[in-house]
């Protein structure tokens, strides 16, 4: 299946967002207290729906994509209201 560089282009910026997440998000998870597994299992769900969008050629693979993206990203946004940013100094 060959693939263009658009759809390549926007699955190395959902990859980078993935691991820009992860990378700034870990800290985020830690001060509260929680398990990390889920937080990363939703984020990689979500970079999977990303990629599926972008690759779909059908109106339904788009729709699909479009949900696991979602989905996930609603989930991490309802444990995120938990957590309080820390005030800044001065």
């Amino acid at each position: 299946m060959e693939t263009s560089a658009l759809t390549r282009f926007v699955e190395m910026i959902a990859l980078a967002g993935a691991a820009l997440a992860i990378l700034g998000g870990g800290a985020a998870w830690r001060a509260t207290g929680k398990s990390l597994g889920e937080f990363y299992a939703l984020l990689l769900w979500s970079a999977a729906g990303a990629m599926l969008m972008a690759k779909g050629t059908d109106l339904l693979v788009v729709f699909i994509g479009l949900e696991l993206m979602s989905i996930p990203l609603y989930v991490l946004a309802a444990w995120y209201r938990e957590v309080r940013p820390r005030p800044r100094p001065g």
